[in-house]
């Protein structure tokens, strides 16, 4: 298999990957307070019902139902996130026009992903509510340039394009998270679509 075809393969894998760190962020700031008795009793990053986490098959329907009747703005936007990334994830899987048994059962996808995902640096720091919620803007960079790295695998048809793309979203960031910037690949043009959109989340939730 040419690496093209497995680079766009991997992507899916890695948007999945956000989606779950989306939700893991999410359990966190919701268990400073509307879910408090969870807090210590289960680990934000294990609440899935993903079949096959390490797949990244997501099977969040539970996850989204609890933070769904949660009264936060703050958890309504990162749901609004979560709901970007999973229909952007759809999108991408028909418009490559790869099935989702062959990207989970074939493991070059996977381990590409995870390849590409290792580059991703966030952790949460706060320790209470106020201090998790100021994490949101680390979180959203994070997904961004995430996501860039992945439009740049598919612009250069190179996995290993980290340098590159470091590059040019260091040169272009702002005209990249306002989606002035366009692309040919249009696998690519709709990660740059995500990109513009999960900003505009970062604007809204930087306001709580």
């Amino acid at each position: 298999m040419e690496e093209i075809n497995i680079i766009r393969g991997s992507i899916w894998h890695v948007l999945n990957f956000l989606t779950l760190t989306v939700m893991e962020y999410a359990f966190t700031l919701a268990m400073e307070k509307e879910l408090a008795d969870l807090k210590g009793l289960v680990r934000p990053g294990v609440i899935s019902d993903s079949e096959d986490k390490d797949a990244g098959i997501c099977v969040l329907d539970t996850e989204l139902e609890l933070l769904a009747i949660l009264d936060d703005p703050a958890i309504k936007i990162l749901l609004d996130t979560i709901g970007n990334l999973l229909a952007s994830a759809d999108t991408y899987r028909i418009v490559t026009g790869l099935d989702v048994e062959e990207l989970v059962t074939d493991d070059r996808y996977n381990d590409m992903a995870a390849d590409t995902w290792q580059s991703m640096y966030y952790e949460i720091f706060g320790k209470n509510y106020e201090s998790i919620l100021a994490d949101a803007v680390c979180l959203y960079q994070a997904v961004n340039y995430m996501i860039y790295i992945c439009v740049c695998q598919l612009k250069y048809e190179e996995m290993d394009i980290f340098d590159v793309a470091d590059d040019e979203y260091g040169r272009c960031m702002f005209d990249i998270i306002d989606g002035v910037i366009q692309v040919e690949d249009s696998k690519a043009q709709l990660l740059m679509d995500l990109i513009a959109d999960i900003q505009l989340k970062s604007i809204k939730i930087s306001a709580c």
